[in-house]
């Protein structure tokens, strides 16, 4: 698809955006985030970050496509906190400071399929997922609104962002769609991708299935922007550029994470952390992946074995299964069996967050007590699903992850998201999940920096211009594009991790808030590493040096605490 000629704005009322006033609240419940493996990121103030700069540079070292239109300082817009070089909201993902817009100047009207002078026209893509309603099952949550709720909350929560964030004279108008076909079913995405392109003509889409790459290739194919993977290979985000974006984790970040980490901690040395059966062995690795129909995650799992290989890391096999509810049973005993005759001592789990407990519960059964090398595949980081699984072969687990180091409920609910600071009321319980909140403060970012000639490319150059978050240590980093850390362009956040590890004995609330025993720790009081940051200093399974939950947030980690602004832009 090529980009269409700019046309004459038609005659219209100016956009003007709906604001009220700025009040404290609490945080929205976390309970359909974890459900959905979504991490919402909120908060935080400048502290580990780098100075503003008012002419903060584009991707390739030029212009961001904010500041193309205009020889304005964006740090001098009412809304900006020139200290920071971000507007003026108390959320993490807060983005940067662009020039005030003039609701009467040209946007140049249609710039792309899906926009025109007074919309952005979104797909909200509601997948057929019965892996998401097992999980739903497991932590005991009850889908319990209607479609027009739902609906009715994700435009309270565009009409928030639209009070706060610039989209140049644009309202966004979503579209929610519910999916022809189950996750798996590659005819049925690529006929909802192609409905979506050429049908509603979408500019973009929140969500999609998650066991088919059909979605995003039929997507990126037509030119329309697809927040809708997770933790694929950077080189699908390479074909698909600049389309398709990653909700959130990359197996090539978390993979490169676990080679580093492992070599430097881990191998060579006995499997100490494991059952009497590998103790006394030197570790012999062996990786478990979940994989698709079409193969979505094969790349990376062949790049993870030569990268372990090449690191003289020694591999006794590699396992990959196909997500089949009513076969995990089955396909775990095949599974634990190969691993036992292999001779791996320690198994890196990249699994879905259910196959955990077959494989644990069948090892049990075959005598094999291997270490469980957690990778920070959904969920399997969580306390709620580590009570899940076999206490005897989980206490032989520990690993990494991406997400942030736990806070009490309390501390949470001094933090802000969008919805909650603008209205000052919590954000009802609902059945949105991450493609609707979390998605939706990853597209009003995108716009926010792409100035008023909105394509897929300042779309990208946009995100990509994001002034990056790294340095805190209750808080995941937020960088896309070009970075010192990787040799490929980020599509998807999060570069640091964390090591953590499962204590069968500690006592303490899960993720829903339920008292029980086994907790998942973090090691090292919670530090987080950057690619070529990890060194052979751990305490693994030791309490001392290690953190279950923060009960306050570290002060540089604070959200600032902005005065009230009834109107920072005249808009």
């Amino acid at each position: 698809m090529t980009e269409q000629e700019p046309q004459t704005a038609p005659d219209r009322r100016a956009a003007r955006r709906r604001r009220s006033s700025w009040v404290p609240f609490v945080a929205v419940a976390a309970v359909v985030a974890i459900v959905v493996g979504v991490l919402v990121v909120t908060g935080g103030d400048d502290g580990a970050d780098e100075p503003a700069s008012a002419d903060t540079a584009g991707p390739d070292g030029g212009t961001p496509p904010y500041l193309s239109w205009t020889d304005a300082d964006p740090l001098d817009a009412p809304d900006c906190d020139p200290e920071t070089g971000r507007i003026r909201v108390p959320i993490y993902t807060a983005p940067n400071c662009v020039p005030e817009w003039d609701d009467d100047a040209d946007n140049g009207g249609a710039t792309w399929q899906g926009v025109t002078a007074d919309t952005i026209t979104v797909v909200v893509y509601q997948s057929q997922d019965p892996l998401a309603d097992a999980l739903r099952s497991q932590v005991d949550v009850q889908d319990e609104t209607t479609d027009e709720e739902d609906q009715a909350n994700r435009e309270k929560v565009v009409e928030a962002y639209e009070a706060h964030y610039e989209t140049y004279g644009r309202h966004v108008e979503v579209i929610p769609m519910k999916a022809t076909g189950g996750n798996a079913d590659d005819a049925a995405a690529r006929a909802d991708a192609i409905k979506i392109a050429e049908e509603i003509k979408a500019f973009a889409v929140l969500g999609g299935p998650t066991q088919t790459n059909a979605f995003a290739e039929e997507l990126a194919a037509r030119g329309v922007i697809c927040y809708c993977t997770y933790s694929l290979p950077h080189d699908l985000y390479d074909r698909w550029a600049p389309y398709v974006w990653g909700t959130m984790g990359s197996a090539t970040k978390g993979y490169r994470h676990q080679v580093e980490w492992i070599s430097k901690r881990l191998a060579g040395k006995k499997a100490v952390f494991g059952g009497p059966d590998v103790q006394d062995k030197e570790r012999k690795f062996a990786l478990v992946q979940y994989e698709t129909p079409d193969e979505a995650y094969q790349t990376g799992r062949e790049q993870l074995l030569r990268d372990l290989r090449e690191a003289d890391i020694p591999v006794a096999t590699d396992v990959s299964y196909l997500l089949d509810l009513g076969r995990m049973a089955e396909d775990a005993k095949t599974m634990v069996a190969k691993l036992r005759e292999s001779g791996a001592t320690t198994v890196i789990l990249a699994t879905d967050p259910l196959m955990p407990a077959q494989l644990t519960e069948e090892a049990t059964k075959q005598g094999y007590f291997p270490e469980w090398i957690i990778t920070g595949s959904p969920l399997t980081y969580t306390t709620v699903f580590g009570r899940s699984y076999d206490q005897e072969q989980w206490r032989h687990a520990f690993g990494l992850t991406g997400t942030s180091v736990r806070l009490l409920d309390d501390v949470e609910d001094d933090e802000p998201n969008m919805y909650e600071w603008h209205f000052g009321e919590k954000l009802p319980l609902t059945s949105l999940g991450g493609s609707s909140i979390l998605g939706l403060d990853f597209l009003f970012r995108g716009i926010h920096l792409a100035g008023p000639n909105l394509t897929p490319d300042t779309f990208r150059d946009g995100h990509f211009s994001f002034l990056p978050r790294t340095g805190y240590q209750s808080r995941m980093s937020i960088n896309y594009g070009p970075s010192e850390w990787w040799d490929f362009d980020s599509y998807v956040l999060g570069d640091d991790f964390v090591e953590i590890w499962w204590d069968p004995d500690a006592e303490g609330p899960d993720e829903r808030g339920v008292e029980g025993v086994g907790m998942m720790r973090y090691s090292n009081d919670g530090k987080r590493y950057l690619p070529g940051e990890w060194d052979d200093e751990s305490t693994l399974f030791q309490d001392q040096g290690s953190v279950i939950i923060l009960d306050e947030r570290p002060e540089g980690d604070r959200m600032p605490d902005y005065p009230h602004e009834d109107e920072p832009r005249a808009r």
